[in-house]
């Protein structure tokens, strides 16, 4: 063997010791983290290519005079093993909490079903049963509150009155159209702008719909959906309040 080859050998098996370390380290800190093992999974599959070639190299390097201890490549293979094991535990405690996640907020969310729940809104409002509700909250008293609805085309088929009271405020569409045409239940977009009394406008950035609960959606993050109405969804975490149909609070009507 020659001189250059000799010189490699504890070198290599000093990278390889440093290389299982490594990874174990790695394989700890996923699991005190408790994050998600599905990137560690596969950069373990990765780096199994660098073990091995590392591994080769060493055996290729090794003074034939003074063989490596098979038993310290039975443990290096063990060590990496345990690793990869590791890894996996992690992943499948990963998907029990997940479980868990989903069957708790499932079960909370079913006692919604058949409710009126107050969410935050994206800028949609649910038409159920010929009407919809929308709530707004002003905080500086406005001098004008105009709600324009659109349907799913884009197109404006009503425009509505709200009330200017600072705080909360609540409007009953009558799911009309500008024609007095009674328009089909489901989701539409509303717009809102809103005056103050020297004639600038008020930002609104807390508006919300009000609406029956028809449906629970499980999501695989844990996270639970509630629909209010054809196409309208809102998440449990964005409901700030849940009413039964005769406590629904109280609103101005305003028609088209």
């Amino acid at each position: 063997m020659s001189t250059a080859a000799a010189a490699i050998s504890p070198t290599t098996d000093t990278s390889l010791q440093a290389y299982l370390t490594q990874q174990a380290q790695n394989a700890a800190a996923d699991k005190a983290a408790s994050s998600s093992t599905t990137a560690s999974a596969t950069k373990l599959g990765s780096n199994f290519n660098t073990f091995i070639k590392i591994l080769t190299t060493q055996l290729q390097h090794q003074d034939p005079t003074s063989a490596t201890d098979p038993n310290q490549f039975t443990q290096e293979l063990v060590q990496f093993a345990g690793v990869e094991q590791q890894l996996g535990t992690n992943t499948k405690l990963d998907q029990l909490l997940n479980l868990q996640k989903s069957s708790n907020g499932t079960i909370g969310a079913l006692s919604y079903i058949g409710k009126y729940v107050e969410a935050a809104s994206n800028g949609q409002v649910a038409v159920q049963s010929g009407q919809a509700e929308i709530g707004y909250n002003l905080k500086l008293p406005a001098s004008a509150v105009a709600i324009t609805v659109q349907d799913s085309t884009g197109k404006t088929v009503a425009t509505l009155k709200g009330s200017v009271s600072n705080g909360l405020n609540y409007v009953t569409w009558d799911g009309k159209d500008s024609d007095g045409n009674q328009l089909p239940d489901g989701g539409y977009n509303f717009t809102l702008v809103a005056k103050n009394i020297d004639g600038t406008a008020q930002t609104v950035a807390d508006t919300r719909v009000i609406g029956k609960v028809t449906g629970v959606t499980t999501n695989s993050d844990g996270t639970t959906n509630l629909s209010v109405g054809n196409g309208v969804i809102v998440k449990t975490s964005d409901v700030d309040a849940a009413y039964d149909q005769g406590n629904l609070p109280a609103s101005t009507v305003s028609a088209s």
